[in-house]
């Protein structure tokens, strides 16, 4: 039966896939803590950089903590990118309240730039201290966080320290689909690579990017980004290609952000990048999309199938996802019990991919902050991206 052929084929290529798995983070699942990171005695002034497009209800928050920081002489960049809301009144009380904040008013975006990107470049263009933190409008930090990252930074001796923060999540259909990604990520980026400069392991975040001034400028600034969608990640790439030494760390409760409101929310929010994550490649995207349910769903499910070795392979396959989701829980929370929904949650990721495509092609480019961004533009940004 075709069923079965399929569970035994899926079965097999689901043990290699965990087998790449577990190389492709080697060791990245015995995570450093940015919370435990001694402070230096003495640290360099940081400026911190924060694009914001109409986000009222936790610019406040945010700014509060980052000039709360301590330890670490900070100045903050916040820059108003075209908010229709209160973005830009609240960013201006604080401002007057607190001299270590400069806000920047965007009020109308250049051509062949997305928002978000040229609201970084401008923020860049205001510092000048040679630690500069891209982080976003929603993110709040403990008070400390900052000395610690840059202590642990310098003690490197690195130019890019990308942190993933502790995600706020809510309900089990949020926690199961994070935990998907999160493994998806890891992978895909070659997490347990980052800091081996022979690999291509890369990793970037845009709630926590600690970068050196100067290495940032020497690899392009902003300016080769400014249609990239995928901005953090490829921020990580191109510091890493160009030979400047990258690390990573995590945070339990340094950095924390709510990044994605149910399963729904999740979807939906993704639904702009994950094309663009495959370079607008239709093949790449059904391939990306058929791998993952091979992988994630139907290899597992293997367990139900009538061939011995098959249900053999399916049980390893199950309970390497669960050793996963054991180790995840240091950094997420996520209840390892959640790995019985593994399956299913896993689905959601294909959905992300093709609805991402189907509304791309559809619409002939991405939408994103009120802006309309075609199809061929971004593609040709994308190759200028690439170059060196």
């Amino acid at each position: 039966m075709i069923w079965v052929w399929l569970l035994d084929a899926a079965a097999v290529t689901g043990v290699a896939f965990c087998a790449y798995a577990a190389w492709a983070y080697r060791g990245a699942y015995l995570p450093r803590f940015l919370d435990d990171q001694p402070i230096d005695a003495s640290l360099r002034p940081v400026t911190i950089v924060v694009p914001a497009r109409d986000e009222a209800e936790n610019i406040g928050a945010a700014i509060a903590s980052l000039l709360q920081q301590e330890a670490v002489d900070v100045r903050v960049v916040a820059v108003n990118d075209r908010s229709t809301d209160a973005t830009g009144a609240i960013l201006d009380a604080c401002a007057l309240r607190d001299p270590r904040l400069r806000v920047v008013h965007v009020r109308e975006l250049p051509p062949g730039w997305l928002g978000k990107v040229h609201a970084m470049h401008v923020g860049l263009s205001e510092a000048r201290t040679e630690w500069v933190l891209f982080t976003d409008g929603d993110v709040t930090f403990e008070a400390r966080a900052l000395a610690r990252a840059v202590s642990h930074v310098e003690r490197c001796r690195a130019d890019h320290l990308a942190v993933l923060p502790r995600l706020d999540l809510h309900g089990f259909g949020e926690r199961a689909v994070i935990a998907v990604f999160a493994l998806l990520f890891g992978v895909r980026q070659e997490i347990g690579g980052v800091e081996d400069p022979k690999s291509n392991g890369h990793v970037g975040v845009g709630a926590f990017n600690l970068v050196r001034r100067s290495a940032w400028v020497d690899a392009g600034g902003f300016a080769p980004l400014r249609l990239e969608i995928a901005d953090d990640v490829e921020l990580g790439r191109r510091i890493k290609r160009r030979g400047y030494r990258q690390t990573i760390s995590y945070a339990r409760e340094a950095v924390r952000v709510r990044w994605q409101v149910g399963v729904g929310g999740f979807v939906a929010g993704l639904t702009k990048n994950a094309f663009a994550a495959l370079g607008f490649r239709v093949g790449a995207t059904l391939a990306a999309a058929a791998l993952i349910v091979l992988f994630n769903t139907l290899a597992p499910l293997a367990v139900f199938s009538p061939t011995g070795w098959a249900r053999i392979a399916g049980l390893a396959v199950w309970l390497f996802f669960a050793a996963t989701y054991i180790l995840q829980r240091r950094v997420t929370g996520t209840p390892p019990w959640l790995a019985l929904l593994h399956p299913i949650a896993a689905l959601a990721i294909p959905v992300v991919l093709l609805r991402s495509m189907a509304v791309t092609l559809r619409d002939g480019g991405v939408r994103w902050r009120d802006t309309f961004y075609p199809l061929d533009v971004l593609k040709a940004a994308q190759r200028v991206s690439d170059q060196p």
